[in-house]
């Protein structure tokens, strides 16, 4: 009874670090792409377009009416 319990010990550790190894390759594999992410540079934010800032005011006079209308 003994024995057997130390082999399932043994064989319990075993997987634990095949486990082991097999996430330590994973994560050697994604290194390379996590670098390339790491180092490409951010672009400038994208500027606004004249419509964009129109639909932007116009949805602001929408809420301020909205919420008077609450209000009410």
């Amino acid at each position: 009874m003994n024995e057997m319990q130390q082999e399932m010990k043994k064989s319990k550790q075993i997987l634990e670090e095949l486990n082991i190894a097999e996430k330590l390759k994973e994560s050697e594999n994604n290194l390379p792409r996590l670098e390339a992410v790491e180092n490409t540079p951010t672009p400038p934010p994208r500027k606004r377009t004249g419509s964009e800032i129109t639909t932007d005011l116009s949805l602001t006079e929408e809420n301020k009416k909205l919420k008077k209308d609450v209000e009410m």
